[in-house]
């Protein structure tokens, strides 16, 4: 092989390892918590975009704030995740979501699921809305 070609398929694979996106995975804790708080989580980070989530109770998970958002969106057998009580809450899925737990409203306060990916339901979904 020539240099010209190992330094092309060199810079090839250069440029395919940096645009690779490596998402973690958020874990609850078993107390659950709200959404916004790193102590929710067990890696004691608040789940961003690129991240997967897993919601595993039996604590319940509260979407506190609109403009929280994940990757993919698993909740466990016997977990919870709700909105808040007090306003109505959007939670952004990008990826595909798994609910084998509930997904339910707080009172009478809107809970909103857009969602990008495929839905897969083997639990109870009573969000207000889910696109």
């Amino acid at each position: 092989m020539n240099t010209i070609n190992m330094k092309t398929t060199f810079l090839a694979i250069l440029l395919i390892a940096f645009s690779v996106s490596y998402a973690d995975t958020m874990h609850s804790t078993a107390a659950g918590g709200n959404w916004h708080d790193p102590a929710t989580w067990e890696e004691n980070l608040v789940p961003g975009a690129d991240d997967d989530v897993v919601i595993a109770g039996p604590g319940e998970v509260l979407v506190y704030n609109s403009g929280h958002e994940c990757n993919n969106l698993i909740i466990q057998s016997g977990a919870l995740l709700r909105n808040r009580n007090s306003a109505h809450r959007i939670l952004d899925v990008r990826g595909d979501v798994i609910n084998l737990g509930t997904i339910t409203n707080a009172g009478s306060w809107d809970f909103t699921l857009r969602i990008e990916g495929d839905i897969e339901n083997y639990g109870i979904w009573e969000s207000y809305s889910t696109r």
